[in-house]
């Protein structure tokens, strides 16, 4: 593969991003406020949605290390819910 063309020890890059390298900007800001009030004010369910690609899941994993104790975390990857309805059962 390449690593061995251009006498890499290691992969240059990782599959996922490390939850360190968010950046609290534009729409991931606003994105991160909404989650961010939604768990002050008590809601049992947040939801996220967006295109693939789009900063979903390492959003949800920067959120992860600023809960409390009080807050577990639930990440449901590629669910293909289609109704409020099928989020719930």
């Amino acid at each position: 593969m390449y690593e061995e063309f251009f006498h890499l020890n290691r992969r240059p890059f990782a599959p996922v991003a490390p939850v360190e390298s968010f950046l609290r900007i534009g729409p991931f800001d606003k994105a991160m406020q909404q989650l961010e009030r939604g768990l002050q004010q008590g809601q049992s369910i947040l939801l996220l949605v967006g295109p693939a690609g789009s900063g979903k899941s390492h959003l949800c994993r920067f959120l992860a290390t600023r809960m409390t104790q009080q807050h577990l975390p639930v990440y449901l990857s590629t669910a293909g819910f289609h109704t409020r309805r099928a989020v719930l059962q």
